[in-house]
């Protein structure tokens, strides 16, 4: 599924099937920063979202966050490391959207890896 959005300045691309995808998780390559662009362009109407560690330690719970929202077509777990709880939901979600899932420790999703390339303001996922 080929996906490309504008937040602010910022075109973010990726063109992946529907599925998990664990994020390269080599430090400082955008991930935090994408998922706040996924927020944004969630904002603006497009079928994508982010979930963040603050949002799990401000209570807000994933599903009840990402249930309410239909048809999303990507969803990303930044720092999920820090909060792994959520594993049923995102192997669910993963039927039928791409989600990307960033941690350093392993979470025990299985998945697929992708990799974040951020250059020039312009975010790849591949």
């Amino acid at each position: 599924m080929k996906f490309v959005g504008t937040a602010g300045n910022t075109p973010v691309s990726m063109d992946l099937t529907p599925g998990v995808y664990n994020i390269d998780p080599k430090s400082a390559t955008g991930k935090t920063y994408m998922c706040r662009i996924l927020k944004e362009l969630a904002v603006s109407g497009e079928p994508v979202i982010g979930y963040t560690y603050n949002d799990y330690v401000l209570g807000i719970d994933a599903y009840k966050f990402i249930g309410e929202r239909q048809n999303l077509k990507i969803i990303m777990f930044d720092r999920y490391d820090m909060y792994p709880v959520y594993n049923d939901l995102i192997k669910e979600l993963g039927k039928k959207a791409i989600v990307l899932v960033d941690h350093k420790e392993p979470v025990g999703l299985g998945g697929k890896i992708c990799f974040l390339r951020l250059s020039n303001a312009k975010i790849e996922v591949y």
